[in-house]
């Protein structure tokens, strides 16, 4: 497969809202920051982040949200999965913006709308959130919700490859492949591929290979 055709496949993902990225600092105390932590959770965890979700506090929101999208000793519901997320974005938690904004770009539990999600995905970004960067990037990329800008595209996707978020290092070495919304720079290119392909992205390996690279 071309790279092109690899560059077409992964510019539409959005990553979620549960450590893609390599992150800095500890995470909160209540926090969930990757899929393995959330499937270690046990029926006494879930119902200590039901408890303190119910008395306000984000980052249990959060996670009660996480809970119920996975039906994870919770009811599955993406209603209440999305519900969840907003009652924690309400609050500025970036994780539960990210996350919510996905909900709006696949239509679980809310009503599709990609203009909503957009503006939650940049709502994170501007915290910090490098998934939720690297998710902005996709919008400014392919004009969803917001209007197509490969500048700002490329601005966000950078700045998510900074963070670590491995989608954007490859989005950003394919940009550079390619020349889509900046001048074409292989070696450029082949670093941000590189790290991605060093993260076990197998989109950027299959395109290292096809460039005659390694990792």
């Amino acid at each position: 497969m071309k790279l092109k055709q690899l560059v077409q496949m992964i510019v539409g993902v959005f990553v979620s809202g549960t450590g893609c990225s390599e992150q800095s600092g500890a995470p909160a105390p209540q926090d969930v920051t990757s899929s393995d932590q959330l499937k270690a959770c046990t029926p006494e965890d879930a119902a200590e982040y039901c408890r303190k979700a119910e008395a306000g506090d984000a980052a249990a929101q959060h996670v009660v949200g996480l809970l119920c999208m996975a039906g994870l000793h919770v009811r599955q519901s993406y209603e209440e999965a999305a519900e969840w997320y907003r009652k924690a974005a309400e609050q500025g938690y970036a994780k539960a913006q990210c996350n919510l904004g996905r909900c709006y770009v696949s239509g679980r539990g809310v009503e599709k709308n990609l203009k909503e999600a957009a503006r939650l995905f940049r709502a994170a970004a501007d915290q910090g959130y490098a998934d939720a960067q690297s998710n902005l990037g996709v919008c400014y990329g392919n004009g969803l919700g917001v209007e197509k800008n490969e500048a700002e595209a490329l601005k966000w996707y950078h700045s998510a490859a900074e963070l670590g978020n491995v989608n954007a290092r490859f989005n950003l070495g394919a940009r550079y492949y390619t020349g889509r919304g900046v001048e074409k720079n292989e070696a450029e290119a082949v670093k941000w591929l590189r790290k991605a392909a060093q993260q076990r992205n197998e989109y950027a390996r299959a395109a290292l290979r096809e460039m005659g690279e390694t990792w």
